[in-house]
């Protein structure tokens, strides 16, 4: 994953040098734009798959008693427009002080990947509540239900939906730190609703 880097990076750049030159009709503009988005997967791909690798060889080994309480509300502010924007609902109910042995950077990704994992795979209108206490979080969302079984969720390249543009990572990515920092991960649908 990681000498893929350097290819990517500079087929990139030799995209970016034929999108500025003069005369590329809209096909031919089509095309590299569509290269450019399959670069970017790629180099994405490689990126996730370097990080899964990091977090198994335990690098993020820098263990902090982070507030935990922090991460999920800038994240969930973060994520506040975005969720506007796809004309989801975001609510949040979160305990003020709680602390988490994790290095900050895991801690970070972890609620990232939750909560880009709740977007992606909501519905219109949606919702998705983001509860934080000093035993658990849990980010529910509205969604249909999944096609794939529940359990092969959190394994890497498993997604229920295999349509979508994602790389089918972020869950694995979640219980891998889960896995590292001796935390549950559980998933749960019922009625409409992923929990």
């Amino acid at each position: 994953s990681h000498e893929m880097q350097t290819p990517i990076a500079i087929a990139k750049g030799k995209l970016e040098l034929l999108l500025e030159s003069a005369g590329l009709s809209e096909e031919q503009l089509a095309l590299v734009q569509s290269t450019q988005q399959s670069l970017n997967k790629i180099s994405r791909l490689g990126q996730s798959l370097i990080l899964l690798t990091k977090i198994e060889n335990e690098e993020f080994s820098a263990v902090d008693i982070v507030n935990f309480t922090e991460v999920v509300e800038n994240n969930v502010a973060n994520f506040q427009e975005l969720g506007e924007m796809q004309g989801i609902k975001l609510k949040a109910d979160i305990e003020q002080d709680v602390k988490l042995k994790i290095d900050s950077s895991l801690a970070d990704i972890l609620v990232v990947n939750l909560l880009k994992n709740a977007l992606q795979h909501n519905i219109e209108s949606g919702w998705v509540k983001v509860k934080l206490d000093q035993t658990q979080l849990q980010v529910i969302n509205t969604g249909v239900a999944p096609t794939a079984s529940t359990e092969q969720l959190f394994q890497r390249f498993k997604k229920n939906n295999q349509s979508r543009g994602t790389l089918g990572l972020g869950l694995a990515i979640v219980k891998k730190i889960c896995d590292v920092n001796q935390l549950e991960v559980t998933y749960d649908y019922q009625e409409e609703v992923h929990v």
